[in-house]
Formats: C-alpha cells, structure tokens, sequence
C-alpha cells in the first residue's frame, strides 16, 4: 500500500513540475531571432533559429503565426539517443499555430520574379535559383506544372534499343544530350534514364542499377529535362549547373514558385511530438521523412506540392522502434510519387480522415522502379488505414502489407490514371509461405479504376485494373462488404492466393465482378458467399475462373452469391481451363456451373432482364443462302484436310435444312475451327443486326461470332461478341457496330477446338444493314453509394427492382458505406 501512495505520489508532483515549466515558443514574420521567444511580443522569426535551440522539453510547444510563410525546414534528428527534443505520452512537444487567420505555411518554395527572354518565347531566371541539383516542382499560378518534354503527349514508340542505347529517328533533328529518357518498361513501371550521349539517330544512357528494368523495342518513351523540349507554354527546365529555371510563354512569366528545400520536416529517433494546423508545401523531395521515432502525430495539416513524398516514414536503425504513427484528418494535393509512403518499422501506424488527391499524376515527375506512384502505402504491421478519401490516382490508391492491418470505409475514386496493372486496393505477398495473417478490407467504396496502357506492346489488349488487387499468394485475407464499380478488370482479383473470405461485396459494372487467376494450382479453401456480382453491359462477365491446371474444382467453398447480367441472355460465368493445345475458354450458365463444380447451389440470377434493342432490318439480307433448304453453298471453313467436317442435313433438326458441323480427326488448338460466310462491304457508318438459330449435342457450347475483312490479314472489324448454344433450339440475335470500313467482309463463326467430340447444327442466318437503337442502359440501373459516415436516404423516381426481385419505390436509405443498384421497371421482362 506504502508502495503505490508513493506512485501516486510522484506522478502527481511530475504533473505538476511538468505543467510549471511546459514552454511555448512563437515563430512570426515580424519577429527576431534574438528574441527569447517565449511570448508572441518576442518571438523568433526564422526557422534557423528554431533548428538551434535543443531544449525542447515534454510538455512544450512551438507556435507559428497564423497567416505567416516561412521559408526553410525543420530538422528534429537525435544520433545521440531517443530522448533529446522528445517528448512523453501525457506531454508531447507539439508544433502548431496561434493567431487568427489562415494555417501558417512552412514553404520550400521560392518565387522567381526576375527574368531575362532568351530566342525566341524561352525566359531564364536572371540568378540562380536553388543550391540544388534538380528541381522536381514548379507550380505556376499555384498549379502543379509538368516540365517540357518530347513529344508533347503521349509516347512515341522505340524502334531499337540495347542495355545502354535507343535508335529513333527523331534524334537525328535534336541532340538530347543532358537530358532524361523516360521509357514505359513494364505496365506498372516507368523508369527514367539520364542520357549521356548521342550518335546521329542513337542515344546512349545510363541504365539503372537500383531495379534492372530496360526500355523496350516498341515500347513507348518520351525525353524530358532538355532544353529543347519547351515549346508550350509553362513547361520548364532546371539547368543543374547554372542553377537557373528556363520557362516557355508568350510573355514574362509571373506566379512562378519552384522548390528549392529538399526536406522540410526531418524527425529521426525523437517520439511523442504533435504536428497540427500547419500548411507544409513545396519540398523538392520529401515534406516529412519520419525514422525511428515513435508516436508521432500529424493532424489537422495541409500538404501541397511535393516533388516526391508527403510523408515518408524511412526505415533507418533497428535499433528503435518505430511504432504508433498517427496522420489523421489531414489534406494532401499534389505529390509526385507517394503521398503517405510507410516502410515496415512504422508499426500499429493509424492513418484516418485524410483527403489525398493528385498523387502522381505526372508521368515522368516520379521515381523510378515498381511500386512507386501510391497514393497510400503501407507496410508496417497491425495499422489501420481507414476513413480516407482518395481521388486521382496515377498508381495504386492503398497498398498495405503486415499482419492484422486493416483497411477500412475508405473512399477511392479514379486510380491507376497513368499506370496499369495495379487496384484501388492492393496487397502482395511473394509466396504461401511467407503469407500474412489477420488483414482485413472492410466496408471501402471504390470507383473508376481506369487503367493506362499507352505506350505498352506487350501483345496484350486487357488492361490490368482491378478495385480489389488480391495479388501474388496473398492469402487469409478478409474481404468483407466492400463496393466495387466501374474498374477496367475485375472489381476483385484473387491472384494464386488461398484461404481467402470473400463475403457480402457489390461488384458492379467492372469487366468480371471476381476473377480468380491461377497458374500455379495454388488456389484452395476460399470462401466467395453472399456476394452481389452484376454486369452493365453485355460483354462483361459477374463471375471469370482462369485456371490453367483445371483447379477450379479446389477453390473452396461458393455458394449463395447473385450474378445480375440483365441486359444479356449469355451465361453469367466465364471459365478458362488449361494451357497451350489444351486451352479451353467456355462460357456457363448457372445450372452448368452447378453441375459442373457443384458450387452456388443457392446462388440466383438476375430477377428482371432488360431488352439490350430494337431494330428494323434494312433488305436485303446479306447472306442469301442463310435458311440451307436445299445446299450450304456460300460457306467456306476451316482446318483443312477433312479434320472438321459442315455437311448439309435435312432431316429437319432446325427448320428445314441446316449446317451440321462435326470432327473426323482432332484439331490442333492453335487452329481454331470456324465458319465464314461473305457479307460484302460494311461501314462504320451503319450498324449491322446478325440472326441465327442454333442446336447443340451438349448444353452450352460457346460459339463466338465476329465481323472480319475477307482480305489478309482477316482482321476482326468489330468487338467478338459470344453466345450459349443448347440441346433445344436457340435463336441468337447479335447488334454490331464497326470502328472500321471494309470493301469485302464475312460473317465468321468459331469455337474452342477441344470441343472434338460434340456437335452442332445452325441455321437461320441473316446479315442485315439495321435501324437499330441500343438501349441506354443508364435509363434502367441505377448505382447508389453511401460514402459518409452516416445514414444517407434517396429518393427514387419510379418502381425498381432490387437483385432479390423486391418492388423498390419511395425513399430508400442507405447505411455509411453502403451501396445498392436497382433495375428499373420499364420494358424489363420478369424472370420466373
């Protein structure tokens, strides 16, 4: 008892001793830095001044006027142990403000309002602006302006390039000498290059170590850096050697700021400090970089303007822990390669309340290698990222690693601007082994993941964008009550992972609701229920298994999920089954699916169908044999050598007469048996409506139809569009609209060539020239969104129905990241 009156005891007095001696320092433009600073009459005015003076103490603060700028950075490194200039967890030492009016700013920039016009519309800055080698940001009339590059827009293609050199004729006209070869090297890289030299049409350049990606022939880049680029107005160049910023204008240049701090908050092994009210803008690299320190706050700031990272939180002695970050409920615009990045000593991190737009928006403005251009990456174990609001993207809007970080009711709009292959949401492990345990993504709302493949040529067309980016064996993750909509792939992408629990999300209008990708037979024991998958348009599909070691049977447990595809009769699942001759791509209807896999037994389909248009056909029929009564003359197919055989029958297996197609021998899979018909010459002017019936000796067989030029190389005119054939008869009608012209086309028919085995007949076959009105499928779904953190109540316009087939009118109202699409009732056709 003695013992814990004398805790008391000294707590008590601490307290006092603590709250007696706290200090607080001012910081003002109109003050002197040979004041004490210890009340607003005398405070300091420069942050020279305040990175001398080491006794800062618990309990103490350091407050800057409001509506001040001050120009430099904050250095608060401690090499002599992780006490000095620190505070404790009941007295931090906190940076804030005082005063009235606007946040302070704590600025890298310098404004440049001296210059001097060189040839032609090039202005130079009379004096040297910076002590640095580089500058990574110019913003002019407070906007973030790109630097002059070659060409202007977009990426030109390479035409040859080595470990250390690239052919292009445009070298011929320019020497690039100096300046940065920027190359797209992967989907999700861009590397940058210094160029040391030219030789007529030939560049040579300095590769770089760090990552060991190369340029690639026809693949894109663009120079940057050079002189000779500016020819726009407001791109820039930073001469390194004389210091000096060249800008392209009509007229002088004004409102010109370029970042000449690297760093303007350094905190090393120094813990419990508060940042707050503060504006930090303008650093030419890092804004904060943070190492071994723990329980550092920031909240309530703004960050503006960073030439690399908003916050870094380094790796850097391991001897101190680095645990117990919180950045909360601050603003980030504008930074050209991370905004939050935290390396993986940054523990139990809390990143929440955030609004973070514009991060790498810039091709070319960041750093070079993979991973990079992220809005909010996280590495650290047990951390929470929630409550954010992230909007443009160039990258990945969250990566997080670590066991038990969660990711939740976060807001993600518009990512992957610049590059591909990356997600809204995304994680990565680099095998089963050494899986994470115990992450969750919860509750998140997550829109428009676009995709950027210019400047790619990897024979590939997809793009590789997807809300939820389970990547690389990730594995005993919880995803849980997500919304997912308008991404360019999947709205979620289990990639060889396993033990995954994938439970009431919406997945709407994404090119597959889920895709499960394995290559390596890894997949098993997942859990996919109570999801809601829909498609908006017909070429989309709620649900893609890809398993090339025909694995799909191990994949766990799925079942009571809803695939909506409404506006399609073609079957909701698409599967992809083995590799090289063995390939197989099929599309499912749920009763096959069913019995197939034995999964979604309880699963349900869409409860309404809408009606994808209407047409009137334009005589005459293109295809003037198309009911086969007495011939199959006018058809041609293929493999040769009787491997495939289209014979004529006529017992009446359709209407009348019909094609009959059949095998003698098997067909090599890289042959892909077919049938084309001559329809003469189309237009991308018109639309074209395709009519035929077919039966089948099995139940969903998959026929794709395609326009094609009947000239090599026969390329397809127009999008491949797929339909189920059945045991019964099946009238298909098909709408196609060409981006292309041809002189001579055919009508083409083919199908999955390890299908030896079954038969199918077709008839019926028409090619009209058409009115034709697509039906405007905004007019019928309806997507609604609960982003905030309370109850949100629409209003509809109309009856609709809910996925479950519930009539839906009046005012519904939706719970904090919530979500709902509805299909209206109008010219919707029930389904039983």
């Amino acid at each position: 008892m003695k013992t814990y009156y004398k805790t008391i005891f000294f707590l008590v007095i601490q307290f006092f001793f603590i709250d007696a001696y706290a200090t607080n320092y001012y910081l003002s433009n109109i003050g002197n830095d040979e004041n004490n600073g210890t009340n607003p009459a005398s405070a300091w005015k420069s942050l020279n001044k305040l990175n001398t003076f080491t006794n800062l103490f618990p309990g103490d603060s350091v407050l800057f006027r409001r509506g001040d700028t001050f120009y430099g950075k904050i250095i608060l490194a401690n090499t002599y142990g992780p006490n000095r200039n620190s505070g404790t967890a009941a007295y931090p030492i906190v940076f804030s403000a005082y005063g009235q009016g606007e946040m302070p700013i704590i600025t890298g920039f310098t404004d440049i309002n001296a210059w001097k016009k060189l040839d032609g519309n090039i202005w130079e800055s009379t004096v040297a602006i910076s002590e640095l080698p580089t500058c990574n940001m110019v913003a002019i009339n407070g906007v973030s302006t790109p630097m002059g590059r070659y060409p202007n827009t977009g990426w030109k293609p390479i035409l040859n390039s080595t470990k250390t050199t690239l052919t292009d004729n445009v070298f011929s006209t320019k020497n690039w000498t100096g300046g940065e070869l920027v190359a797209r090297v992967e989907r999700p890289v861009i590397d940058k290059y210094a160029i040391t030299s030219q030789s007529g049409k030939t560049i040579h350049f300095t590769p770089n170590v760090a990552d060991g990606y190369l340029p690639k022939t026809n693949w894109g880049f663009f120079i940057q850096n050079h002189p000779a680029t500016l020819d726009i107005v407001n791109e820039w160049y930073y001469h390194p050697q004389s210091k000096k910023l060249r800008i392209y204008n009509t007229k002088e240049p004004k409102a010109v700021q370029a970042t000449t701090i690297d760093t303007l908050v350094t905190i090393l092994v120094t813990n419990f400090l508060t940042f707050e009210n503060i504006h930090f803008s303008g650093a030419n690299k890092n804004i904060f970089v943070i190492g071994s320190s723990r329980h550092i706050t920031i909240q309530n700031c703004a960050f503006t303007f960073a030439g690399e990272n908003a916050i870094w939180g380094k790796n850097f002695w391991q001897d101190f822990d680095s645990d117990s970050l919180k950045i909360i409920s601050n603003s980030f615009a504008n930074s050209n390669n991370f905004c939050i990045y935290l390396e993986n000593e940054k523990r139990n991190a809390t990143i929440s309340h955030n609004k973070i737009d514009e991060t790498a928006m810039i091709a070319g403005a960041g750093v070079s290698g993979d991973a990079k251009g992220i809005a909010i990456m996280a590495s650290g174990e047990n951390s929470v990222i929630e409550n954010n609001q992230i909007t443009n993207s160039g990258y990945t809007a969250i990566y997080f690693q670590g066991n038990g970080t969660i990711v939740r009711h976060n807001f993600i709009d518009h990512f992957c601007m610049i590059k591909d292959d990356g997600g809204g949401i995304y994680t990565w492990t680099p095998n089963i082994e050494s899986a994470y345990h115990g992450m969750k993504i919860l509750e998140n709302i997550i829109l428009n993941g676009k995709g950027n493949i210019i400047g790619i040529s990897d024979g590939n067309a997809e793009i590789w964008t997807d809300g939820i980016y389970l990547d690389n064996h990730s594995s005993y993750i919880e995803v849980a009550g997500n919304t997912i909509a308008h991404c360019s792939r999947a709205g979620i992408f289990p990639y060889r992972g396993q033990g995954n629990n994938i439970h009431q999300n919406v997945c709407f209008n994404n090119q597959s609701g889920i895709r499960f990708q394995d290559d390596l037979g890894s997949v098993k024991n997942d859990t996919i229920r109570e999801n809601i998958f829909i498609s908006k348009y017909s070429y989309q599909f709620p649900a893609s298994f890809y398993a090339p070691k025909n694995n799909i049977y191990t994949f766990g447990a799925i079942d009571n999920n809803y695939y909506i595809k409404p506006l399609s009769g073609t079957a909701p699942i698409e599967i992809a089954t083995g590799a090289g001759s063995n390939y197989r791509r099929e599309l499912l209807n749920l009763p096959n699916w069913q019995a197939r896999y034995k999964f979604d037994i309880h699963s349900k389909l869409s409860p309404v169908a809408i009606i994808p248009f209407s047409y009137s056909p334009m005589q005459p029929n293109r295809i003037s044999n198309g009911t086969f009564n007495t011939d199959i003359k006018g058809l041609s197919w293929w493999p040769a050598n009787n491997r495939l055989l289209v014979s004529w029958n006529n017992n009446n297996k359709i209407n009348g007469g019909s094609v009959q197609v059949s095998y003698s021998t098997p067909t090599a899979a890289s042959m892909q048996p077919g049938i084309s018909i001559p329809i003469g010459e189309v237009s991308s002017k018109n639309k074209y409506i395709l009519l035929f019936s077919t039966i089948a000796s099995i139940d969903n067989k998959t026929i794709y139809a395609s326009i094609k030029n009947n000239e090599a190389p026969w390329q397809e005119l127009a999008t491949v569009q797929a339909v189920i054939t059945h045991k019964n008869k099946t009238d298909h009608a098909l709408l196609f609209a060409l981006p292309k012209s041809a002189a001579s086309a055919t009508v083409s028919f083919t199908w999955n060539a390890q299908d030896l085995k079954d038969k199918f007949w077709m008839d019926n076959v028409a090619f009209y020239e058409a009115k034709a009105v697509e039906t405007n499928v905004d007019e019928y779904l309806l997507f609604e969104y609960n982003a905030t953190g309370v109850n949100k109540t629409i209003t509809l316009s109309g009856n609709y129905f809910d996925v479950w087939g519930k009539i839906r009118n009046g005012k519904i109202t939706l719970a904090p990241y919530e979500s709902i699409v509805l299909i209206k009732d109008k010219n919707v056709k029930k389904e039983q």
